[in-house]
């Protein structure tokens, strides 16, 4: 769900890692095209959860991936706007240092 908050946001409005990638986001696709799937649908989250080689090859998920994939029509997601995922530039702020002394024992 970040993802899908944060592409519909202004982009000037992230930190510039993302503000880069999702402009390229917003510019070449639609997010009439972008879904959310669940963690239990996601072949990609099956590793990072943590499963065994020996009930990995047995597992359906992992290789076939998600039956949304290979349903014809995608359920339609409505997409919140979160303020939970909230990102913001950097700010930078100018500080004044004195003019440092030197320090002789000679």
């Amino acid at each position: 769900m970040i993802v899908l908050s944060r592409i519909q946001k202004d982009p000037m409005d992230l930190e510039t890692f993302l503000q880069n990638r999702i402009t390229i986001l917003q510019e070449n696709t639609s997010i009439n095209y972008w879904s959310h799937m669940t963690s239990e649908e996601s072949s990609t989250d099956i590793l990072s959860r943590g499963m065994d080689p020996d009930k990995l090859i047995n597992n359906r998920l992992w290789f076939n991936g998600s039956t949304l994939l290979s349903d014809s029509v995608y359920p339609k997601n409505v997409i919140p706007m979160s303020n939970e995922y909230k990102e913001f530039k950097a700010e930078f702020k100018k500080c004044q240092c004195g003019e440092p002394k030197t320090f002789s024992c000679f």
